[in-house]
């Protein structure tokens, strides 16, 4: 009986990170900036206004990227960015820029590591590397 409680546990927690996933893909442009705001926010003891300003400009900048991704403009992508963060680096102090900087290190080292296990050798893929299907025995 214990056994079956943990496998529908396990199923049940794969589950609700999968909904979790989707749940991120589908956030507008604001609810992102709410999101890594908040994240910041918690990080790095901004003021009240420097929160607003700081919302301000991801809002810009995740709805200029929104727009620039669907054209594939990859260039003008990469200059929002820059733009993002320099206003980011004019708003904050040197001890709360450097705890931006540490949070958004571990957010790429995230997006990282999933990105691999998405890569891993012997599961099935797009790529053909490491898919065994396709080999005939």
């Amino acid at each position: 009986m214990k056994t079956y409680t943990a496998l529908f546990l396990f199923f049940l927690s794969i589950n609700l990170f999968a909904q979790k996933k989707e749940d991120e893909k589908n956030l507008t442009p604001s609810q992102r900036a709410d999101r890594m705001v908040g994240e910041i926010y918690e990080r790095t003891y901004l003021s009240v206004e420097r929160k607003d300003s700081l919302t301000e400009i991801y809002r810009s900048y995740y709805q200029n990227l929104q727009t620039y991704r669907a054209n594939g403009n990859e260039k003008l992508e990469k200059a929002i960015e820059q733009t993002k963060e320099n206003k980011i680096k004019n708003l904050l102090n040197a001890e709360q820029y450097e705890a931006y900087k540490q949070l958004i290190a571990e957010e790429q080292e995230k997006r990282a590591k999933q990105e691999d296990k998405k890569k891993v050798p012997g599961m099935m893929n797009n790529s053909g590397t490491g898919n065994r299907s396709s080999t005939k025995w």
